[in-house]
This record gives C-alpha cells, sequence and structure tokens, in this order.
C-alpha cells in the first residue's frame, strides 16, 4: 500500500508539472512581453520543476507512511482546488462574459483566501512548536528521573544489599526477614535498571524503516526458543509476507513481549495477520498450556500491580516474594514494549481470557 501511494503521488506531481509546462509553452506567443516571459513562461517553468523534484523526492527518498501520504495528497488537493477556483474567477472577469465581481472584491477575496490559507498553516506550526517543546520537556523530565534512579536510589540499594549480605554472613542461622530483605533489593534494583534502561531507549530517536514482518517475528520467537526452548514457543503459520514501518527497536518490543509471555505460560504461539489499519502480531498462550494469571503474572495481573503499586498480602512468604518479583518485571515489561511501540506509531492491546493473548498493532510500510 505504502509504495503503491508513493507512486501515485510521484506520478501525480509529475503529470501536474508537465501539464502546467505544455500549457504555459502554449500559451507564449512569437515575441512576448517581458511582463509575459515572466509571468507566463518562467514561473510555470519553476514551479514545474518545483513539482518534478517534489515527485521525485517522494518516489526515491521519502520515507513517509501511508497516512502521511493521503495527508499530504489531501492538502494538495485542498491547494489546488483553493488557488485554481480564485485563477478560475479571475479568468472569467477578465473575460468580460460574465459580471460576476467588480475589481476591488476579487482582490479582497483573494487577500481573505490567503490570509485564511496563512493562518491556518501558522496555527499549525504554533501547534507543532508546542508538541515539540512538551515533548522536549517530558524528555528532560526523564533524563532527571534517570539520573535520580542511577545515582541515589540503585546506590543506595547496593549498599543495602551489601550490608544484608554481611550480616547475613555473621549470622549462623538468617533469619526469614533477612533473606526477604535480600530479595526484595534484589528485585528493586533489577526494577530500577530496566525502567533506567527504558529511559534510555526513550530518548534515542532513531529513523524508522521498513522492516520484514517475518526476520522480525523469527528473530523474536527465536530469542524465546533460546530462553525457553523450542517446545515452548512455535510460530502460527502463515506469516503474512510484507513490512512493517519502525526502527529498530520494533523487534525488541515484539521479542519483550514474546519472552514475557513464555515465562509466566507452558506455552506461547506467535502469529499475525493483517487488518485495513494495520499489522497486527498476536502473542498468545498455547491452549494447551497454562498460564500463572491467577498468581499476577498474567495480564490481569499487570494492571492490578501497576494500578496499586504495592504487594499484596500474598507477599509475606517467598512464594508471594517470587510472584510479586514476576509481576514487578512483567509490568515494566509490557509497558516498555508499549512505550517501544508508540515510536513507531503502533499500539499493544491485552486481549483477556482463559488463553491470555497480547496483540501488538503495527504501522505497515
Amino acid at each position: 500500500m505504502r509504495e503503491g501511494l508513493r507512486l501515485g503521488s510521484a506520478v501525480g506531481y509529475l503529470t501536474a508539472g508537465a501539464v502546467v509546462l505544455v500549457v504555459a509553452i502554449g500559451g507564449l506567443g512569437p515575441t512576448p512581453s517581458p511582463f509575459a516571459l515572466v509571468f507566463g513562461g518562467l514561473l510555470p517553468i519553476g514551479l514545474v520543476l518545483a513539482l518534478v523534484v517534489s515527485g521525485l523526492w517522494l518516489a526515491f527518498r521519502s520515507d513517509l507512511t501511508a497516512p502521511e501520504f493521503r495527508r499530504i495528497a489531501g492538502w494538495s488537493l485542498a491547494g489546488s482546488l483553493t488557488v485554481g477556483g480564485f485563477a478560475a474567477m479571475i479568468v472569467v472577469a477578465l473575460a468580460g462574459e460574465y459580471e460576476l465581481l467588480r475589481g476591488e472584491l476579487l482582490v479582497a477575496e483573494t487577500v481573505v483566501g490567503g490570509a485564511l490559507a496563512g493562518l491556518g498553516i501558522g496555527l499549525y506550526d504554533v501547534l507543532s512548536q508546542r508538541q515539540r517543546a512538551r515533548l522536549e520537556a517530558e524528555r528532560e523530565r526523564l533524563d532527571v528521573l534517570n539520573r535520580m534512579l542511577r545515582h541515589h536510589l540503585l546506590n543506595g540499594m547496593n549498599i543495602i544489599l551489601a550490608s544484608a549480605e554481611e550480616l547475613e554472613r555473621r549470622t549462623e542461622e538468617p533469619g526469614h526477614e533477612l533473606r526477604t530483605i535480600r530479595r526484595r533489593g534484589d528485585e528493586v534494583v533489577g526494577l530500577v535498571e530496566r525502567v533506567s534502561e527504558l529511559t534510555d531507549r526513550i530518548n534515542e530517536q532513531p529513523e524508522p524503516k521498513p522492516r520484514r514482518l517475518r526476520t522480525i517475528v523469527e528473530e523474536s520467537v527465536g530469542r524465546a526458543q533460546g530462553v525457553y526452548g523450542t517446545a515452548n514457543v512455535a510460530v502460527e503459520e502463515p506469516v503474512p509476507d510484507l513490512s512493517v514501518l519502525g526502527d529498530e527497536t520494533l523487534t525488541e518490543a515484539v521479542e519483550t513481549v514474546v519472552l514475557e509471555r513464555a515465562g509466566v505460560s507452558d506455552g506461547v504461539v506467535v502469529g499475525a495477520h493483517v487488518t485495513p489499519e494495520d499489522v497486527v502480531v498476536r502473542v498468545r498462550d498455547d491452549e494447551g498450556g497454562s498460564s500463572t494469571a491467577a498468581d499476577g503474572g498474567g495480564a490481569s495481573g499487570w494492571g492490578r500491580r501497576l494500578s496499586s503499586g504495592v504487594a499484596d498480602d500474598t507477599d509475606a512468604d517467598a512464594g508471594g516474594s517470587e510472584r510479586y518479583a514476576a509481576s514487578l518485571h512483567q509490568g515494566v515489561d509490557i509497558y516498555m514494549a508499549e512505550l517501544l511501540l508508540s515510536r513507531s506509531g503502533g499500539r499493544l492491546e491485552v486481549i483477556p481470557g482463559e488463553s491470555t493473548a497480547v496483540e501488538l498493532h503495527l504501522p505497515r510500510a
């Protein structure tokens, strides 16, 4: 679809330029005046060259998505109709066949039309600058949070863990409380490292490029099979042979979800299908396997853990602590996958049920 829109846009601009060029050359007389030569020949030829360059850029250099192609085409059509309408009124008025408008009224309408067009462009520019400023401020806040986590919380937790380890070594029979301190400390350190990694990835701004869907799925499944075994992770064929748009973190987002589900389920199946809007990669629990969602490790557990921010009463024992640690990392993993997808214009959706499924919606290239 994207390649078709790219080719269609290029052909449209080139065709429009050729038509304008033919009309401009055909309208020149044998001995044109300087005024006619400039405004009836050189100016149209310059516009034609601009259209040709735009068409070639769209065809070979742009990395626009399908919605962006449609948006540009819509604005181009609106501009052509608006300016063409004013030009048509001028031609009719100059021909003298119809007394539609007086000269001063025609000029006034043209000025108002230009003012409205400038207002729209200026408003869009102001809103874009405001959005960029908000994103930059958010990026700075994330940098501050990252530094605080790394230099204060992480260092403090390392001191606590070292003290607990020394105390455990000096104690003949370490109690449950001391072991809990070490477990929870390790959990917090791991969580801080994941959040810091997430912050670093968010601040990166690589250029989105078309990427083969099959390659993304195969690499993600291969990584999970290397960790959990080929029997636990499988690909549901056929995988559509097409490209999706994203940076190098797109594979990481899919891989994160596959690894997360493989870690809490006896079996995971990864498939993909195409919708009119996007491409969907579906990571679901194998119907023959089981998930730990009931223990807080499934999709429903993500929402509860992230919204509450605290552990439940089952965290008093070792099993509860392990489940709490798993739910913490799963919550961060799913949030990280969501943010990585959003960088490429994608989104993530959790489908709850007996067989938990996670759908990653990827933009088509």
